[in-house]
């Protein structure tokens, strides 16, 4: 599963000698499925909702953990016949798998292995300069747009991806679109100018709840479901915050990807709680200093 602002394409690019992630495991034989979060551009029809209202884009992560996921999942072995899968997710891919198998923990016995590249729960000592102030603001930020009636950002009137590919490839601005990619995803040693425009063609818009589901992590340290507030937490939850997802109880065999130079997955804390699980569970962690562009080849060597 993809990150934020992702969508499965990006398992697909081909950049490099290696070839693509979902295309080297097709050669090594396995059967690949490429799967969409709601919301991102393959995940914006609904049997009932109108894509144009508030309820359709009424969603954070929660919502794609313990049901999207999950329903991914069941109609895959539905269809192959098997009895589990192996799952590998990337960033916001690591947190809905997180949330399921925290929320949904019957589906544990249905992954037999996740590789988790870049895991970003936590939030927390973000290596960022922008990203702990942007997280206070991202709630005025919902409220704001919810009432202009906009669900996405940048809005689509930008056009993301034409905008950004123009922006990354002009040469008075390519220089400013490195630095602002370095500052936004950590230092990445083996980004080019080509794998960045790239990038930037299949990059696309976020719902705004979902952002901001992000920015109440980076503001509270916390890995768990939406804020309500104190008396909606109280009707959601029973309680006054939101309960944390219990993850120390994940028991699915993990193969964990992570870089010292990734913005978002600081290996401080989003390992951390790693460590701390029975060894018997994981399988591999590797550490890849200095590079953060993950699913273009070389982590799977």
């Amino acid at each position: 599963m993809h990150g934020l602002l992702g969508h499965s394409d990006q398992f697909l690019f081909n950049n490099h000698e290696n070839g693509s992630l979902a295309l080297y495991l097709a050669n090594e034989g396995f059967d690949v499925w490429l799967g969409n979060t709601r919301g991102s551009i393959s995940g914006e029809r609904h049997v009932q909702l109108d894509r144009s209202s508030h309820s359709f884009w009424n969603f954070s992560n929660h919502e794609m953990g313990v049901y999207d996921l999950p329903a991914l999942v069941d109609y895959i072995l539905e269809k192959t016949g098997n009895k589990n899968l192996q799952y590998v997710g990337y960033s916001q891919g690591v947190r809905i798998f997180l949330i399921m198998a925290s929320m949904r923990p019957e589906y544990q016995q249905k992954i037999s292995l996740a590789s988790v590249i870049g895991p970003s729960g936590f939030l927390e000592n973000l290596d960022s300069w922008w990203l702990k102030p942007l997280g206070l603001w991202t709630q005025p930020i919902l409220r704001f747009c919810t009432y202009i009636n906009i669900h996405v950002l940048p809005p689509e009137l930008l056009n993301m991806g034409h905008t950004t590919v123009f922006f990354c490839q002009n040469i008075l601005t390519s220089e400013l679109c490195f630095k602002i990619y370095k500052s936004m995803v950590g230092d990445s040693g083996e980004i080019t100018s080509d794998s960045l425009s790239l990038l930037a063609k299949y990059t696309y818009h976020v719902p705004t709840k979902q952002l901001s589901h992000y920015g109440q992590t980076i503001v509270s340290g916390h890995f768990r479901p939406w804020d309500y507030g104190p008396s909606g937490n109280v009707e959601a939850y029973g309680q006054e915050t939101p309960p944390d997802y219990d993850i120390e109880n994940v028991t699915v065999p993990l193969a964990v990807y992570y870089s010292l130079g990734d913005a978002f997955a600081n290996y401080k804390v989003e390992i951390y709680w790693i460590w701390h699980r029975k060894n018997k569970f994981i399988q591999k962690i590797q550490i890849l200093p200095k590079y953060t562009g993950k699913l273009w080849g070389y982590f799977y060597k």
